[in-house]
């Protein structure tokens, strides 16, 4: 099951979800780290065996302070070198550094499972696999993921606060409902196109408001 978000799609929503407190997986960690305009260096990571890539999140913290926060992962140049950004508003504007910087800490974050999980969850509310197993439809008819991307990264929010509260921090029931209003709002906002005879354009219509799978 493939996610309609990337990590980065929440981050620009929500950059606190990544915070270490917040007790996400993490793909890797480090430190002895260097920045470089929009160039991170750690000569002792394994970015690519951790399986950092494109679209992940990455805490950094610098030895002088100046820098502690996250930031996008735009590339994996190599197993050591990541060209990273600080926020920005989608994924063609380019990147921008947070500043040079030496002793560099690293932490990569994931919300890999939580996505997933997310992803399925809808399938199944729009009626098509592989949340809805007899459907005849499936998620990789879907023609367009945008107007479904964004009830996935509310979704996630909401779970990520809700398990929190749960884990003893009450404080976080709030913010795990107000994510979940957020999400079911961006869910019956969406209409998803599907492509049922595989044409490359959308022949049937889901509308997450009325549930209705209707043909144009």
């Amino acid at each position: 099951m493939r996610r309609f978000s990337k990590d980065v799609d929440v981050l620009r929503i929500h950059s606190g979800a990544f915070a270490e407190s917040m007790g996400l997986p993490v793909l890797c960690r480090g430190d002895g780290g260097t920045i470089t305009g929009t160039s991170l260096v750690a000569s002792g990571a394994n970015f690519l065996a951790a399986g950092v890539t494109t679209g992940n999140v990455i805490w950094l913290r610098s030895g002088d302070g100046k820098i502690d926060d996250a930031f996008e992962v735009v590339e994996r140049i190599s197993a050591t070198e990541l060209t990273i950004s600080v926020i920005r508003g989608d994924d063609e504007a380019p990147a921008v550094g947070p500043g040079d910087a030496t002793a560099v800490s690293y932490r990569v974050p994931t919300l890999e499972a939580k996505g997933r999980d997310a992803a399925y969850f809808l399938t199944q509310y729009f009626g098509i696999q592989p949340g809805f197993a007899d459907a005849e439809s499936g998620e990789e008819q879907i023609v367009d993921d945008d107007p479904v991307r964004m009830a996935e990264v509310y979704s996630i929010l909401a779970d990520v606060y809700g398990c929190r509260a749960v884990a003893g921090s009450p404080d976080d029931w709030d913010k795990a409902e107000y994510f979940r209003r957020m999400y079911e709002r961006a869910r019956e906002r969406c209409r998803l196109w599907i492509d049922g005879d595989e044409d490359g354009q959308g022949d049937t219509v889901t509308d997450g408001g009325s549930m209705r799978l209707r043909r144009e």
